[in-house]
Parts: C-alpha cells; structure tokens; sequence
C-alpha cells in the first residue's frame, strides 16, 4: 500500500497529492480517491487501472 495523508483545502484534495492504493495479485482499491469516492480495479484485466469496477456485481 501507498499513500500520503492529506487534509481537503476548499473541499478539494491538493493537486499533486496521493490517496491509499493497496493492489493484490487480483486487484487494487482506492478506498478515497481525489473525487471522494472508492474505486476497485481488476488488475489482471485492467493493468493501468483504467476502469473503475466499484459496484459491478460478480467482480473480484
């Protein structure tokens, strides 16, 4: 996992700043992305974790 703490300024993340991203063999999870919302991935499908897969039944 890596990630940096951050606190909002005006409601918005810091340009440049990071947010947590733990990968296993299966996927990666953001649980707070810069919009404010968690983002799953499937890793094996998605390499450059490009689609966010959160929600979609069936999925890792």
């Amino acid at each position: 996992m890596s990630g940096q703490n951050l606190e909002a300024e005006e409601g918005k993340i810091p340009d440049g700043g990071t947010t947590p991203f733990l990968v296993t063999e299966e996927g990666g999870y953001v649980p707070v992305s810069p919009h404010g919302e968690s983002q799953l991935y499937d890793i094996k499908e998605d390499v450059l974790a490009e689609n966010n897969i959160v929600g979609e039944e069936g999925k890792i």
